[in-house]
């Protein structure tokens, strides 16, 4: 797609308030398949999307801001996701993505990444938390464009800010992932395992 085209595509984003966290959502397109190409204000720098490597791990926590147990936990349940409901579904946090915006640093790491493209109708979906600039961003594919509205990625969103305001990442990103997967389940007739929920 060309990238006046890509320029055209609707983006429907929540004000941003200084020190809250907002967010907004933007699908990827290409050839009819999905593609996923507490810290201190201004402490470390983030890579640049292209340069964070996928190993196949849906969880890349480059802020260090989630512990061990928590990335675990929502590894597991993604890779459940992937399982059951032939979603893809990546999480990643960065210090800041500088004076890009996070939509278009979204963009390019889901692109770059290529999530989605082994699941029979590419869907995928990317949450990136940029720390020190105090945004998140859903990115998600045009299959999952048709299940899930801008209004109820706002919703998971409003569920998810109060923890980031408090520091508590782990929970946060959580309850974001859980109102996610809620939402779509039903939608796309799959249900996760009693212990996943």
């Amino acid at each position: 797609m060309s990238p006046l085209k890509r320029l055209t595509i609707s983006v429907l984003c929540a004000a941003s308030l200084v020190g809250t966290f907002s967010g907004c959502k933007r699908p990827w397109f290409s050839n009819n398949r999905a593609e996923q190409a507490g810290m201190p204000a201004g402490s470390a720098t983030s890579p640049s999307p292209c340069s964070i490597s996928f190993s196949g791990n849906f969880v890349n926590d480059t802020a260090e801001v989630l512990n061990d147990e928590a990335e675990s936990k929502l590894e597991q349940k993604l890779d459940t996701l992937k399982s059951a409901g032939k979603i893809d579904f990546a999480v990643v946090t960065v210090t800041t993505t500088k004076d890009q915006p996070i939509a278009d640093y979204s963009l390019a790491l889901a692109r770059c990444w290529a999530i989605g493209e082994s699941n029979p109708d590419g869907a995928a979906m990317l949450l990136l938390l940029a720390i020190d600039d105090r945004k998140w961003h859903m990115q998600i594919s045009r299959r999952m464009e048709k299940v899930l509205s801008n209004e109820e990625i706002q919703e998971a969103g409003s569920q998810m800010t109060p923890y980031l305001r408090q520091l508590n990442y782990p929970e946060g990103v959580q309850k974001f992932v859980d109102a996610t997967i809620n939402t779509i389940a039903p939608r796309r007739k799959f249900s996760m395992p009693a212990n996943e929920q």
